[in-house]
């Protein structure tokens, strides 16, 4: 019979194979105490329960009347607006405004305690209680019976994201990892914005015209961020290979899908405006 010792044995050799893999060290003792980072398994748990209200959800409130959340999504929209603000701004300061810093271009983690260091890590660290904080948005459109906004592609990104993060802040938290939460939490400023806006109810729809932008910017941002890497890559500067190969990958699959429901999105937009049109003028 095989004990748990053995069991956390035999995980901690494969992760720590992985990890030489991905050319980061097997994990960083700095954020050992810190929430949801003293093993994967509370991220883990909460990515299953997730993906559990994903698929049964829509299930158990197909009898039931949707929830009207209004004063809720105003309030979460307007809360990730200033989080996201927040965490650009932070990762703005703690970098080029940091002479310390070794970028931007392309900067290996500092694993001291350096209190420039602990700044970057820490704002890792919060990216990653904001994607965790993300998922809360499909338990949203179960409960007001949106169903068709639980797509692929968007249980994907949320389940993946918070694994990805916590990867990141547990072995290269800093560095180069700094570019993808700026560029991105700029962008989530922007589009929480937008929801808020929306959020607001009817009179605001006039101002809602630029939606498909926000979607541009998604795909934008990838791009971005996936040249940045690639630059890092070849700049060699000590920031884990492996693992912004790992990121590489990633983004290539969201670009796809981002392109994918762009297309479908707008293009059947755009028949439908043409259809109303040609019935208006017969």
């Amino acid at each position: 019979m095989i004990s748990a010792s053995q069991t956390n044995l035999s995980t901690g050799r494969t992760a720590g194979w992985i990890f030489q893999q991905l050319g980061t060290p097997n994990e960083d003792a700095r954020v050992d105490n810190w929430l949801l980072m003293s093993s994967p398994w509370p991220v883990l748990a909460l990515i299953s329960a997730y993906l559990l209200i994903s698929t049964q959800g829509p299930k158990v409130m197909e009898k039931k009347k949707p929830f009207d959340l209004q004063l809720y999504m105003i309030a979460y929209n307007f809360v990730l607006v200033i989080l996201s603000t927040y965490t650009a701004i932070e990762v703005f300061i703690a970098t080029f405004l940091n002479p310390q810093f070794n970028g931007p271009a392309c900067a290996p983690v500092d694993y001291s305690n350096n209190p420039s260091s602990m700044r970057l890590l820490s704002i890792c660290w919060l990216y990653l209680i904001t994607k965790c904080i993300h998922l809360s948005e499909t338990a949203v459109f179960v409960l007001r019976k949106k169903n068709s906004q639980i797509s692929f592609l968007h249980v994907y990104h949320h389940a993946s994201m918070p694994i990805l993060w916590w990867i990141t802040v547990k072995h290269c938290g800093g560095g180069s990892a700094y570019f993808p939460v700026l560029i991105n939490s700029s962008v989530h400023g922007v589009m929480y914005f937008y929801y808020l806006m929306a959020a607001m109810g009817e009179w605001t729809r006039p101002y809602l015209w630029w939606k498909r932008y926000i979607t541009l910017m998604q795909m934008v941002q990838f791009w971005v961020v996936a040249i940045h890497i690639l630059h890092s890559i070849y700049l060699d500067c000590g920031y884990p290979k492996g693992y912004q190969w790992l990121l590489v990958a990633f983004l290539i699959t969201q670009k796809v899908l981002f392109m994918n429901f762009y297309l479908k999105a707008y293009n059947n937009s755009a028949a439908r405006a043409s259809k109303k049109g040609s019935s208006k003028n017969e």
